[in-house]
């Protein structure tokens, strides 16, 4: 035990730390939105419980997408809001997409729409090959 103890004042141990309580408050916010970034199918790039989509009824979502499942109803859907997404009918499923404003871009491939074709904003971003962004 006086060998533990001689051990510790030699490495600097101050009993003093111990009652010292650190500043949290400045802890860098750890969440993560992954809504509508480029992934691939297995991989790790969604945030759960989002999962990417590389086709989805017959349609493509070029470099993959990550999206999650949602209700349709404006009133129910509680799922896409938090995570800065608003939920949209993919041949008739509806899925999350994230939003767009003016003057910020989607990623490459895709648009910010607003269900019948393209928009410099508000929307929600979605491959411009969809029909439902400007090209059948």
């Amino acid at each position: 035990m006086l060998r533990l103890l001689f051990l510790l004042c030699a490495c600097g141990f101050d009993a003093q730390d111990i009652s010292r309580q650190q500043d949290l408050s400045q802890l860098p916010d750890l969440t993560v939105q992954t809504l509508g970034i480029a992934c691939t199918v297995g991989g790790n790039e969604c945030a759960l419980p989002e999962t990417c989509f590389t086709d989805f009824a017959m349609r493509t979502f070029p470099g993959g997408f990550c999206t999650r499942p949602c209700s349709l109803s404006a009133a129910t859907d509680t799922l896409c809001p938090p995570v800065g997404g608003a939920c949209k009918a993919v041949q008739g499923v509806g899925l999350c997409l994230p939003a767009c404003q003016p003057g910020v871009t989607c990623r490459l491939n895709y648009g910010c729409c607003d269900g019948t074709g393209p928009v410099s904003g508000p929307g929600f971003c979605a491959p411009v090959t969809m029909d439902f962004c400007g090209t059948p």
